[in-house]
């Protein structure tokens, strides 16, 4: 998946920036969607405190699920 308006060139960007920074772990990526994270804590520069975290849960959107896993929506 890959969000409206960015294009595939700027994902591979973003993709091999990340990669540059996170050298050894190009197996972190999604066979399925290959600019998200298998997990969310590979995709923060520090971990998200649990009352965060819980109020995120709590919220009626995909945050956890998938968004906050997605290269372009790098958490810092």
């Amino acid at each position: 998946m890959m969000a409206r308006g960015v294009s595939r060139q700027r994902y591979e960007a973003i993709k091999q920036r990340w990669l540059s920074l996170n050298p050894g772990k190009e197996d972190q990526f999604c066979e399925e969607s290959p600019y998200y994270l298998k997990e969310l804590n590979d995709n923060l520069v520090e971990p998200m405190y649990d009352r965060v975290q819980r109020s995120y849960q709590a919220g009626a959107g995909r945050e956890l699920d998938k968004d906050m896993r997605a290269l372009h929506s790098l958490r810092q």
